[in-house]
């Protein structure tokens, strides 16, 4: 998710606490059970929990959506949100401002939100990083679009699989409000046998990059 891309939070690896809300049943309680959830966040060593509850109004279609950010420690209440919208493309930008009220309150600022667009031109497969922090397996077939931090460094890896060697990194910084777009094109070695032509030009996009010698190798 956004927040797992930022390297100042520690976020509790999700398949946790999946794993601890099933135990705790705490999805199939009719209403939201904030003392249950405190425990779990307590539990697994959190000092913060994000938790929120939905409601869908089908004959307005509308959905309405609360966050709540709660200290473990105190169990106060840091942060609450309502939002209402109506059922369709809306409702990304409702989640979008949603991210934006959490974060500032976790990380005790004003932040800004673009997206980040991954690409790669190839069969072969890559890992995609962020922030030195492993996000999914890209390939011709598989990208990689989603929000994340503006108007700060961000730095983007691609590793190759299986070798895992980085093929791409650079240190990055998203525009609020617009996405960034990485396209990675593996590169090769142009070997080319010109035996009988000295002298030739050799042209790539009707540049020239080459000229063959009297070997017949450029």
């Amino acid at each position: 998710g956004f927040f797992s891309k930022i390297d100042t939070l520690e976020i509790i690896n999700k398949d946790i606490v999946q794993k601890a809300v099933e135990e705790k049943k705490l999805f199939e309680k009719k209403n939201l059970d904030i003392e249950d959830a405190l425990n779990i966040g307590t539990s697994l060593g959190a000092k913060k929990i994000v938790i929120g509850e939905y409601t869908v109004n089908r004959a307005t279609k509308k959905i309405n959506i609360t966050i709540y950010v709660y200290d473990t420690v105190t169990s106060e209440i840091n942060l609450k949100r309502n939002y209402t919208e109506n059922l369709g493309p809306d409702i990304f930008d409702t989640i979008d401002k949603m991210v934006a009220a959490v974060g500032a309150n976790l990380l005790s600022k004003t932040i800004k939100i673009g997206k980040l667009s991954v690409r790669v031109d190839s069969e072969k497969e890559y890992e995609l990083y962020i922030n030195k922090k492993f996000q999914k397996i890209l390939s011709r077939k598989e990208s990689f679009l989603e929000s994340i931090l503006a108007e700060e460094k961000t730095l983007v890896v691609l590793t190759k699989l299986p070798s895992k060697e980085t093929v791409y990194s650079n240190e990055i910084i998203i525009k609020s409000g617009e996405t960034f777009n990485i396209i990675y094109t593996p590169s090769a070695n142009l070997i080319i046998n010109s035996k009988g032509f000295e002298n030739s030009e050799i042209l790539v996009d009707n540049q020239i990059v080459a000229i063959t010698t009297k070997d017949g190798l450029t």
